[in-house]
Order: C-alpha cells, then sequence, then structure tokens
C-alpha cells in the first residue's frame, strides 16, 4: 500500500520553507486553561490533530527543480516515531514566572527542521493552576486563520468530540485569481499590467520608515510580549461604529499612529504596514481549510496625515477597501506572477539575498506587519471539561508584527520584536 503523498508548495510556502534557514518561521498558539488538564489527555488530543490534518504529518523532500511535501499516511510506522518530537512536557513552571518568560523565548526562536521533522512542535505547562500550552506550526504548512481552525478542532477534541478528517486542499489559488472563461485572461493581464504601474507610480515618492533608528545588520532572535488592550472589545467595536469603519481598520489606524512617534520616523515619509486578507471566502467551489491562502497588501500612512487622527483614518480605510475591490474584481494577477518567480529563483537564492540585504542594512520592506485572528469565544463552546481563560495566537515569520484577538470581551495582543513596547502608545 502508497502511504504517502506529494503535495507542490505555493509560493508562500515555498518562502516560508526558504527563510526558514535564517529565521524561524511559525504560527504559535498560546493559550491557558482554567482548570488542569491530564497530560495523556493532552497528549492524545495533538495526535488526533495529526490524524484529521494531514500536511501536520508532512516532511519535506526535494524534487528535480524545487521541492515538495510528502504526506505520510496517518498508520505510516514512521509518523509515530516522528510524533516523538512533537509533544513536549514542561514541569514545575508557572505562568509569572522569568522561567517560563525564558523558556517561552526560546521556544519561540527554536527553528525547524522540516527535511526530518514534522511541521509541528506542542509543548504543555501542566503544573500551573492555570495550565498552559503551546503550540507552533510552521508557516510552510499554513496561515494564522488555519491556525484558528486547528485550536477549535483540539478544543472540540480535548471536550470528548472528534472533529473529522480534512482532506489535503490545493495550494493552487489560482481559481480566485483568474477570470473566467480563460479567454478573457490576456485583456485581464494587460488591465493588472497598468493598474501595476499606476501603483508604482503612486508610490515612488514614498520611503517607508523603520521600526528602529539603529537596525540589525543580521536575523537574530526576538522577544514576545502579551499585553490586554485597556479597552473592551466591546467598547473598541462601538467606536468603530461611531466612525463609521471596521474595527480590523481602526486598531491598523491606530497602531499606524503610533508607529509615527516611533525612533525611525524621521528617516521616512510613511508608515508601510502589510495586513493579510483570506481569500478561502472567495473560492466558489471547495473552499479550502488548511494552508496558506491569504494576500498581503501594505497599508501606508503618509506624513501629511500623521497628526490628523481623522484623515489618516479616512486614508487607510479607502485602502482597505481598494483591496478588497482588488481581490473581488479579480486585478491581482501581475503581483501574483511576479511573486511565483521567487519559486525559480530559488530556495538558498533567497535566503542568501535576504542576508546579504540585511548585512547591508536595506531590508526595509515595511515598518510593522499588523494581523487579525478575529473573536476566539467560539473555542469554549464545545463543553465545560476544557475551557480557555486566556489565549493569543502569533507568528514568529516577520521581526516585527502586532497580532490580536479577542476571548471573554478583552483584545489580547502580542508583539515580537526587540524594541520598547509600541502598543502603550496605541
Amino acid at each position: 500500500m502508497d502511504t504517502t503523498s506529494m503535495v507542490s508548495l505555493n509560493t508562500t510556502d515555498f518562502v516560508s520553507l526558504a527563510m526558514e534557514t535564517i529565521r524561524s518561521g511559525q504560527s504559535t498558539c498560546v493559550m491557558c486553561f482554567q482548570a488542569p488538564c491530564a497530560v495523556e489527555d493532552m497528549r492524545d488530543a495533538i495526535r488526533y490533530m495529526i490524524t484529521i490534518y494531514p500536511k501536520l504529518r508532512s516532511i519535506i523532500e526535494p524534487t528535480l527543480f524545487s521541492y515538495k511535501m510528502r504526506i505520510l499516511a496517518d498508520d505510516d510506522p514512521r509518523v509515530a516515531i516522528l510524533f516523538k518530537n512533537v509533544f513536549h512536557v514542561r514541569r514545575n513552571v508557572t505562568y509569572d514566572s522569568q522561567q517560563y518568560r525564558d523558556m517561552i523565548r526560546e521556544i519561540h526562536n527554536e527553528p525547524f527542521s522540516l527535511e526530518q521533522t514534522i511541521p509541528i512542535k506542542v509543548y504543555y505547562f501542566p503544573d500551573d493552576p492555570k495550565p498552559m500550552f503551546l503550540a507552533r506550526i510552521h508557516h510552510m504548512v499554513c496561515d494564522g486563520s488555519s491556525g484558528v481552525h486547528f485550536v477549535h478542532s483540539l478544543m472540540a477534541c480535548l471536550n470528548g468530540l472528534k472533529p473529522p478528517q480534512l482532506p489535503v486542499d490545493d495550494p493552487n489559488i489560482y481559481p480566485v485569481i483568474l477570470e473566467k472563461p480563460y479567454s478573457n485572461v490576456p485583456l485581464q493581464f494587460l488591465r493588472s499590467v497598468l493598474l501595476t504601474r499606476k501603483d508604482i507610480q503612486a508610490a515612488k515618492d514614498d520611503i517607508i520608515i523603520p521600526s528602529t533608528d539603529r537596525p540589525a545588520s543580521f536575523f537574530g532572535p526576538v522577544d514576545v510580549y502579551q499585553y490586554t488592550l485597556a479597552h473592551d472589545f466591546s467598547v473598541v467595536k462601538a467606536k468603530a461604529k461611531v466612525l463609521g469603519v471596521s474595527l480590523n481598520t481602526l486598531l491598523i489606524t491606530a497602531l499606524a499612529v503610533s508607529l509615527t512617534k516611533g525612533p525611525g520616523k524621521n528617516k521616512g515619509n510613511t508608515v508601510g504596514v502589510p495586513i493579510a486578507m483570506d481569500l478561502r471566502t472567495y473560492f466558489k467551489d471547495q473552499k479550502p481549510v488548511f494552508g496558506n491562502y491569504l494576500r498581503i497588501f501594505m497599508v501606508r500612512l503618509h506624513r501629511k496625515n500623521w497628526t490628523d487622527y481623522r484623515r489618516a483614518l479616512a486614508e487607510i480605510d479607502s485602502q482597505m477597501n481598494e483591496f478588497k475591490s482588488r481581490i473581488e474584481k479579480k486585478q491581482l494577477l501581475v503581483p501574483v506572477l511576479i511573486e511565483n518567480m521567487y519559486k525559480m529563483i530559488g530556495r538558498k537564492n533567497i535566503a542568501w539575498a535576504a542576508r546579504y540585504l540585511k548585512q547591508r542594512k536595506a531590508l526595509f520592506t515595511n515598518t510593522c506587519v499588523f494581523s487579525t485572528l478575529g473573536n476566539w469565544d467560539m473555542i469554549n463552546s464545545f463543553g465545560t471539561k476544557v475551557q480557555a481563560c486566556e489565549a493569543i495566537g502569533n507568528s514568529a515569520s516577520q521581526p516585527f508584527m502586532v497580532l490580536w484577538n479577542t476571548l471573554h470581551g478583552k483584545i489580547h495582543t502580542i508583539r515580537h520584536s526587540r524594541k520598547p513596547n509600541i502598543l502603550r502608545k496605541m
């Protein structure tokens, strides 16, 4: 019986794999539970997650010109062997201790060996009155939306339910990108070329400010900081409604404005904040669940609007609406084709180029990355046996990143960087 299958990598998968050689590139979920949960129950639940998410039991193999994921069958003996390096128990560690904070930093920056191990590692701290759980899933196999799905399945499993096994989703995003009938593609390509040229012309005078006035010349470890915003979710959501914008737009604007007060403010004229929009909702048939299906856009706040908060909000809201419109109107063909050329450059060359530019302090692609994982209250809807009292997701794929989600009416944020806390200015 054939116990494996091979899956191609899309551009995001491939770049995440390439960058792993110079910095950690995983999505991470940290949760605290309201009451103790047996180690055996947690181990069994994680093993079941590997059963229902096929990509979590994959290893990377080179092909003639690139790389593919070899997905092992769940009953393959190699899975049992590889699982021994997945689930780790850390004893006598409490949440508020320096030992825990040091351990989290070390775990957060720990690299993966994707040719030899499967792309998930879990750390469980059972001895605190509110046990802590940390799951690391490499960005090569999934994005943040997939991570949220993973957390829902895990909480269901811990409460005695058995979520169904998922198929291996096609990594191809072109069903969302290409117009039908395909005879329209040449004209679509021409329109996309003109639009791309317009974007380049509009941004030609933009100088993106760095997040620091002393940028590092190397890729190093980052620290992880977690905060709960002073204002409750309901208060911030109501404020966004009064202003006529989405909650995301309001939070992005608050972050962008706070970055104008940072140490790099005099080294440019534009705050650049990459944000991700989920393409899954735009698939008409067989919507994918687990994989990388996000589209990155750069939100820009220009210096002329740095001190006028309403103009800043209007500028960013206009851009957010434009990004959504471009997905809906299938106006992304040329940028996607350009990004697909990364796979032609090669894994080693991408890593070499990133190191080269970093050494010369020329790798200023953005000021700070922003991401949202939405409302997580549903993770406690599967039963009362295991309940999360605190949960936050993050990603180590960027040197300076701010993420948020909500639980129990609170907005939880996590930030990783080597800089003082910018969130206190929001």
